[in-house]
């Protein structure tokens, strides 16, 4: 997490911890939109532990890879199905992602 911290790049919103730390993760499933709206630092009291269980697990370890990012599941819609359960995990964060023109939230990319 300090890469994130430390990065030089301003940080006016907190979406950058998205795929940094299952808090922040937690933080959106909780808020929704809203969360992505929060300042950098105002999130960063929130955030005590880097990526975990929760990222790939939700609160299931041991039963399966569960999408925790809402965003993916939004730009996916009906075709999340079609992926495979590993490869959509591993997407939550290794994709190319897009904000909504309100510059706060995540979205599929621009047709």
């Amino acid at each position: 997490m300090e890469d994130v911290q430390a990065t030089g790049r301003p940080h006016k919103l907190a979406n950058c911890w998205t795929c940094k730390t299952a808090d922040y993760t937690h933080m959106v499933n909780e808020m929704g939109d809203e969360a992505y709206s929060i300042p950098f630092e105002d999130a960063l009291q929130n955030i005590n532990e880097s990526m975990g269980c929760y990222n790939c697990h939700a609160n299931t370890p041991g039963e399966g890879n569960t999408v925790t990012h809402i965003y993916l599941a939004n730009a996916m819609g009906e075709d999340l199905g079609k992926v495979p359960g590993q490869t959509a995990v591993c997407a939550q964060c290794h994709v190319e992602y897009y904000f909504a023109p309100d510059g706060t939230r995540k979205t599929a990319p621009p047709t």
